[in-house]
C-alpha cells in the first residue's frame, strides 16, 4: 500500500522500486505478485474499516460505475460510494463480467450489500446517474414552460413506468432538461443531486489524477476487486491524514533580506548578511478549519477587518477568496510584504514586570519593549504543484541556526517534539526532510540511513561517529567552525511538575487589550459576545461566561452582552489580583497600522449602456500609477456602449462579481441616469457597499443617486463631475479601510420604519427589506 502510495501508480513493476528494501525489486515484484493471486480479502471487513475510518452515522450514497480496456480485456467496476466533504469514499464495489451498463439486479445487489452490513436506517438518499433508472420515459413534454435556470418541482408522483415517482425538473442553456426522479417528494432534489458527481471526483483520484489505476497490468477480475480494495484503504489513509489544525492554507516562494545593525544580536548569517536574500517558502492558513473549509471565517487573523455579514456573504460566494487574492497579487506583480521584527530585552527585564515572559499567552506592550525591526520577506512566486509544494511542507521551530537557540516558554518546548512526530504521521517517513520542499538549499551529512522513502545514496562504510574505517567522516563540524553551539545557561532551582503561579494571571491581558481598543472596535466585541453566546442554549452556561469570565475584563462589556442575554446584570468584581502593567497599548489596536497606498486594491466600476468612456480611461490610469485594480461591471458580460457609440469591454457581471468583494465602488457618469435607476441589481450594489461602510464615489449625473437613496455623506461618500477633484480624497479613504463612523447612521438609512412615508415611494423599498430579512435570519 506504503509503494502505491509513494509512486502514485497501480502498475506492480514501479511500485516495487519504491521501498529501500534489501531485495532485488525483481523479488518485491513477484511479493507483490503473490499477494494479490494468494492472499485472502475479507470485503465486509474492509467496508467496516473504512466505515469506521470516518465514523460515519447517516449517509448519502452515490452508486457510478468506471471502465477501462487493456489489450482485449475490458475491466468494467460498479461502485457504492458515500458523499464526504467534496469526494466519495469508496465503500463497495462489483466487477461486471460484460461490456457496458449494469442492469437493475446488480444495482440492487450492491445496494443490499451495504443494508446487510449497515443498515437501511443510516441511508438518507441514493444518488445514480440516468443510465440506473432502467428504460428511457418521455416525460419532456410536462416542462417544456421552464425558461432556462428555471426549476420546477412536480407536488404530485407521476407514474414512470410501474412506479410513480416524484419528478423535479431544470432547464439548461443547450436546451436540454435535467430530470431527477425519486420515490419522496423533496423541494431540493435538483440541488441535492448535484452531489452525485463526488463519485466522479473519485474515479480521477483513482485513475489519472491519483493512482493510475487503468495503468495496472492486472485484469483477472479476482485480483483487480482485490486491487480496489487496496487503493480504497490507501485513498481514505491519505485523504484523512491532513493537518489537524492549518488544514486550509495557501503558499508562495519568496526571499527574507536582513536589515543593517542585527550583529550586535545575532550571528545568524540570515540576519546579519545584507547582501544575501535567503530563499523561504510561506504557508498562509486559517486554524480550525479543514482543507474544505472557507478562507473568511472566525479564526485566528490579521489586521483587515470584514464585518461579519460580509465575512458571510465572501463564504458564500468565493470561499478561495483569500488565497484567489495572493495568487493574483504575485501574478501581477504586487508582491506581499511583511517586516520581521523582534522585541529585545534581557533577563533583568523580564525580572520587573508582573507577567511571566514565558507564558505564551502574554504579549509584552510595544511602549515597554518597542519592536525592533530585523528585515523583511517578500512572497514573488507562487507555488507550481500544490500537493508537493503547500500540502507536504513540513514546518518546524526546531530547525535553527547558529545565532538562534531556544527559550524555555512550556509551549515552545512541547511544540519542538510535537511538529517532527505530527510529519511522521502525515508524510509517512522520516526522511521528510528529503522532499523537495523541505529539503535544505546547502547539502548537509546526517547519519540516518534507511527509512521509507529514502531518496539519498550515501557513500562510505561508516554511519557512526567516531570511525576508524572512513577518516571518521562523517562528523559533527567543531563548535571553533562556525557550527551550531548551543547556548549555556546557568539554572539553579528545584526541577518540579507544576504550573508556574505567574501563569494563574488569566485576565489582566484581557482588560489590557479591551481598553487598547477604540469604540469600534470594542462594540464589535460586545456583538460578537453577544451573537455567539445567544446560541448557546444553557443559560447557566451563558450566565457563567458573563459573570466569570466578562466580567473580570471589564464591567461595562459584561453589562451590555447580559442585557442582550437577557439576564441578570453582573454584580460589581473586586479589583483583579494582577493589575496590567500598563492600562491600554495602542499598538494594539488596528487603527494604529494604517496603509501607507492602495496597491493590490480592487475598485469596481458600475456601468451601463451610455457610459462615459474618458471617465473610465481617467480612472484606470491613475489606479494603474497606484498599482491599484480596477474591474468594469456590467449588468451583463456583453460590451456596453458608450456615450460616444464605441464598444466598451467589461471585466464581469455585478451579479457575478459581488460588492463584498472589493474595496471600494465608483458610479461611472453618462446619459443612463434613469437606466440605473431601474437596475435593481446596481442599486443593491451601491447600498451594501454604504452598509459595509466602503468609500463610494458618484460621477456627473450619478451624483443624483446620493438623495434618491437618502444616503448620509460623509468622508467615504463623493459626488463629482471629474474624477480627478478628488482622487487624492478616495485615494486616503481607500487607505483608511473602513470608514467606522458610518455604524452610527446605518440603521437610520437602512433598518427604519420601513412603513413610513418616508419609505413608501422609496425606489429601494423591496431591495432594503430583502437585506432586513436576510439579516434577522442570520440572526
Amino acid at each position: 500500500m506504503l509503494a502505491i502510495i509513494l509512486k502514485q501508480t497501480c502498475n506492480l513493476s514501479s511500485a516495487s522500486k519504491a521501498l529501500p528494501i534489501k531485495c532485488l525489486p525483481q523479488s518485491f515484484y513477484r511479493r507483490m505478485q503473490r499477494f494479490f493471486a494468494g492472499q485472502y480479502f475479507d470485503y465486509r471487513q474492509i467496508s467496516q474499516l473504512i466505515f469506521n475510518m470516518f465514523s460515519f452515522d447517516q449517509v448519502q450514497l452515490t452508486l457510478d460505475r468506471t471502465n477501462w480496456k487493456w489489450g482485449k480485456r475490458n475491466i468494467n467496476i460498479l461502485m457504492l460510494a458515500i458523499v464526504y466533504r467534496g469526494i466519495a469514499i469508496p465503500i463497495l464495489w462489483t466487477l461486471l463480467n460484460k461490456r457496458g451498463n449494469s442492469d437493475t439486479k446488480e444495482r440492487i445487489a450492491l445496494i443490499q450489500r451495504f443494508i446487510a452490513i449497515f443498515g437501511k436506517d443510516r441511508i438518507v438518499n441514493v444518488f445514480a446517474d440516468r443510465e440506473f433508472i432502467g428504460k428511457n420515459h418521455k416525460i419532456s413534454d410536462l416542462f417544456r414552460h421552464l425558461k432556462v435556470g428555471q426549476i420546477e418541482c412536480r407536488k404530485r408522483r407521476i407514474l414512470v413506468g410501474r412506479v410513480k415517482l416524484y419528478i423535479s425538473a431544470l432547464q439548461l442553456e443547450n436546451g436540454e432538461l435535467l430530470l431527477v426522479v425519486s420515490p419522496q417528494f423533496n423541494a431540493n432534489a435538483i440541488q441535492d443531486y448535484a452531489l452525485r458527481w463526488e463519485i466522479e471526483t473519485l474515479f480521477s483520484c483513482l485513475k489519472g489524477r491519483g493512482f493510475n489505476l487503468e495503468n495496472t497490468r492486472l485484469t483477472d477480475p479476482r485480483r483487480v476487486k482485490k486491487l480496489i480494495a487496496v487503493l480504497a484503504i490507501s485513498f481514505c489513509w491519505c485523504y484523512l491524514t491532513e493537518r489537524v489544525v492549518h488544514a486550509r492554507g495557501v503558499g508562495a516562494h519568496g526571499y527574507f533580506q536582513a536589515y543593517t545593525g542585527n550583529e550586535k544580536w545575532t550571528k545568524a548569517k540570515f540576519l546579519t548578511d545584507t547582501n544575501n536574500r535567503t530563499p523561504i517558502f510561506v504557508r498562509i492558513s486559517t486554524v480550525q478549519g479543514g482543507r474544505g473549509s472557507a478562507d473568511v471565517v472566525r479564526d485566528a487573523r490579521g489586521v483587515a477587518q470584514v464585518v461579519w455579514d460580509e465575512a458571510l456573504k465572501i463564504n458564500g460566494k468565493d470561499p478561495d477568496f483569500h488565497r484567489r487574492d495572493l495568487w493574483d497579487a504575485i501574478e501581477r506583480g504586487n508582491y506581499p510584504e511583511w517586516e520581521l521584527g523582534a522585541q529585545i530585552f534581557s533577563e533583568e527585564d523580564a525580572k520587573q514586570w508582573d507577567f511571566d515572559v514565558l507564558d505564551a499567552t502574554k504579549l509584552i506592550p510595544e511602549e515597554l519593549v518597542p519592536v525592533t525591526p530585523l528585515g523583511k520577506f517578500v512572497l514573488n512566486k507562487n507555488t507550481d504543484d500544490f500537493f508537493a509544494e503547500t500540502e507536504q511542507v513540513a514546518f518546524s521551530p526546531a530547525n535553527i541556526v547558529s545565532g538562534i537557540d531556544f527559550s524555555n516558554d512550556p509551549l515552545l518546548q512541547g511544540r519542538l517534539f510535537s511538529y517532527t512526530d505530527t510529519h511522521l504521521h502525515r508524510l509517512g517517513t522520516v526522511n521528510f526532510n528529503q522532499i523537495p520542499i523541505n529539503k535544505p538549499v546547502c547539502p548537509f551529512h546526517t547519519n540516518r540511513r534507511g527509512g521509507y522513502a529514502n531518496h539519498e545514496v550515501y557513500k562510505g562504510k561508516a554511519n557512526y561517529e567516531p570511525n576508524s574505517v572512513d577518516e571518521n567522516w562523517p562528523r559533527e563540524s567543531p563548535n571553533d567552525s562556525g557550527a551550531f553551539k548551543t547556548h549555556p545557561e546557568e539554572v539553579q532551582g528545584s526541577k518540579l511538575r507544576v504550573r508556574p503561579e505567574s501563569f494563574a494571571d488569566h485576565f489582566s491581558q484581557a482588560t489590557m487589550h479591551y481598553h487598547s481598543l477604540e469604540k469600534y472596535e470594542q462594540q464589535h466585541i460586545k456583538d460578537a459576545y453577544s451573537f455567539e453566546l445567544s446560541k448557546v442554549k444553557s443559560e447557566d452556561i451563558r450566565r457563567r461566561v458573563v459573570y466569570a469570565v466578562l466580567a473580570n475584563i471589564d464591567l461595562d462589556l459584561a453589562e451590555y452582552v447580559a442585557k442582550e442575554l437577557g439576564i441578570k446584570t453582573p454584580p460589581k468584581q473586586q479589583d483583579s489580583l494582577h493589575q496590567p502593567v500598563i492600562a491600554s497599548s495602542k499598538r494594539l489596536s488596528t487603527s494604529s497600522f494604517p496603509a501607507s497606498d492602495i496597491k493590490q486594491r480592487k475598485i469596481a466600476l458600475l456601468v451601463h449602456d451610455g457610459v462615459n468612456a474618458s471617465s473610465i480611461d481617467d480612472i484606470k490610469i491613475w489606479a494603474e500609477a497606484e498599482k491599484a485594480i480596477v474591474e468594469t461591471l456590467a449588468p451583463n458580460a456583453a460590451p456596453v456602449k458608450s456615450s460616444d457609440g464605441n464598444e466598451i469591454p467589461v471585466d464581469g457581471r455585478q451579479n457575478g462579481e459581488p460588492s463584498v468583494t472589493y474595496d471600494a465602488v465608483i458610479v461611472i457618469d453618462g446619459n443612463n441616469l434613469e437606466v440605473f435607476k431601474a437596475d435593481g441589481v446596481s442599486k443593491h450594489y451601491v447600498l451594501e457597499t454604504y452598509k459595509h461602510l466602503k468609500p463610494i464615489v458618484f460621477l456627473g449625473d450619478k451624483c443624483a443617486l446620493i438623495d434618491e437613496f437618502q444616503l448620509t455623506k460623509d468622508a467615504a461618500l463623493f459626488s463629482t463631475q471629474n474624477f480627478k477633484e478628488i482622487q487624492d480624497q478616495f485615494k486616503q479613504a481607500i487607505q483608511n479601510h473602513r470608514l467606522w463612523d458610518r455604524e452610527k447612521v446605518l440603521d437610520l438609512v437602512f433598518f427604519g420604519d420601513l412603513d413610513s412615508d418616508r419609505f413608501s415611494d422609496h425606489p429601494c423599498h423591496r431591495l432594503i427589506l430583502f437585506e432586513v430579512l436576510i439579516l434577522d435570519f442570520a440572526y
